[in-house]
């Protein structure tokens, strides 16, 4: 699996930028991914920004001749269905116009004027994870769909700031697709309240795992070694991990992706 993130899409789009000759009269963003790429696109030429549908502009306030040369952009392209769809558009709404696209990322047999990378399937984007599922998930809890907790801050001695942030805590990730298993260091105590909380913010799930023991102190250097054992048991395709070292070792042992949420990077996959 490919992994690409934020920062390799702004670092890539400036340098395909560089190989964009400066000649078109308005610049087509495909929504909502390519628009990212697009507006630095227009912002750079000092050219008029519009999507494929509308016929509103973010103009520039350079003087504008006439739309006679338009580039369309998108983030990648696989398909090329919803290229397609945007040439078609512009057809329609430029008659006669000369119109070329430019992609950061394109498949191997997808055809475009412009390109920065060639990655082949399968690929995850940073930008659209929370949307798109690349077979069977394995969740962390905290760090990942709610903030971690602050380092130091311990469930014993400080019992209701830790019920209250099981309980309150704010959504920082929520998929729009069925997490297969969510797996969290929690304790069993809190199953109700993390069930309650996981409604509450539109997190779907099949199964919940939490530790099954009575002392959370009992934890203590075998955070890595309970979820191995809980993902090893359940059939998943990578996991999403909030700690860097977890995320190590269970890439490591179990060989298979793991994206760490801590710094935004993928074990096992080819990060660019």
């Amino acid at each position: 699996m490919n992994f690409i993130s934020y920062k390799q899409l702004n670092e890539w789009s400036l340098e395909l930028i560089k190989q964009i000759p400066n000649k078109y009269d308005l610049i087509v963003g495909i929504p909502r991914s390519g628009l990212a790429f697009a507006s630095m696109v227009a912002t750079k030429f000092g050219k008029p920004l519009t999507v494929p549908d509308s016929y509103w502009m973010w103009k520039s306030p350079l003087p504008n001749p006439g739309i006679n040369n338009i580039l369309i952009c998108d983030d990648a392209i696989s398909s090329g269905n919803q290229m397609n769809i945007a040439i078609n558009m512009m057809k329609i709404k430029y008659p006669g116009a000369n119109i070329e696209t430019a992609v950061v990322i394109k498949h191997e047999q997808s055809v475009v004027n412009y390109f920065h990378s060639l990655i082949c399937d399968p690929k995850m984007f940073e930008w659209n994870i929370a949307h798109v599922k690349q077979g069977r998930l394995a969740c962390d809890i905290d760090g990942v769909l709610c903030p971690d907790l602050p380092v130091g801050f311990e469930e014993e001695e400080h019992p209701k700031e830790y019920e209250s942030h099981i309980n309150n805590a704010i959504p920082q990730f929520v998929p729009q697709y069925v997490i297969d298993v969510v797996v969290s260091c929690r304790v069993e105590r809190w199953r109700k309240d993390t069930e309650v909380w996981l409604q509450k913010s539109g997190i779907k799930y099949e199964q919940l795992k939490l530790w099954n023991i009575n002392n959370p102190s009992d934890r203590n250097g075998k955070w890595s070694d309970y979820k191995i054992k809980q993902i090893s048991k359940v059939s998943v395709n990578y996991v999403f991990e909030s700690n860097w070292e977890q995320s190590n070792e269970i890439n490591k042992i179990l060989g298979i992706p793991v994206l760490c949420f801590e710094n935004m990077v993928m074990l096992g996959a080819d990060n660019g």
